[in-house]
């Protein structure tokens, strides 16, 4: 048993298909020669030299959608922020307490749902 940050795990639905089908025919001993072809398809990965783009085009949502989507993807960066941007939408969220019940329970709601899903 490990301990693991949930926070660098991908989203079991964000996984490439392909790499997907590799690891559960490894973890479920569904191929005799899944090993090889898992390290077939990571080597072929690293050939390539493929860079890491980072893109923030998600920061051009609502705020609301924003907050969400920090909650799933664990990224805290720009956490403080949003929730302030949410405290300062009055006609919304009138006390900082509505920000907690309203935008950041439901982004919770999302992350304990793909929690349950597996």
């Amino acid at each position: 048993m490990g301990i693991v940050n949930a926070g660098n795990l991908p989203v079991y639905d964000d996984i490439k298909k392909e790499l997907l089908e590799l690891c559960e025919n490894l973890l479920w001993d569904k191929d005799p020669n899944g090993t090889e072809k898992l390290l077939e398809y990571t080597q072929a990965l690293g050939e390539g030299g493929k860079k890491l783009v980072i893109t923030d085009e998600w920061r051009n949502e609502s705020v609301e959608s924003r907050l969400e989507y920090s909650l799933v993807k664990g990224i805290d960066k720009y956490i403080v922020d949003d929730t302030e941007e949410a405290r300062s939408l009055l006609d919304k969220y009138p006390r900082p307490l509505n920000v907690i019940e309203k935008p950041l329970m439901n982004g919770m709601s999302v992350v304990g749902d793909l929690f349950g899903s597996g």
